[in-house]
């Protein structure tokens, strides 16, 4: 047996639909937004600890030509 639904009933079915979809959208975003900015923290990171060692390179570089 089949009910058929009116059309007050079919739009507003169609709203909740859509309002779970964006929800869901907007819960991925602000994962995704979660995850670049923890990536951006990182590579930051990344790049402090490579500065950070160039420049001691560059000093022991500088107290070995010292020495010698």
């Amino acid at each position: 047996m089949y009910v058929f639904l009116t059309t007050q009933q079919e739009e507003n079915g169609k709203k909740k639909k859509m309002k779970k979809i964006k929800k869901k959208a907007k819960r991925k975003t602000t994962k995704m937004m979660k995850n670049t900015e923890k990536n951006m923290m990182m590579k930051e990171r990344k790049t402090n600890n490579t500065k950070k060692e160039a420049t001691t390179i560059k000093e022991e570089y500088k107290t070995n030509e010292k020495n010698n």
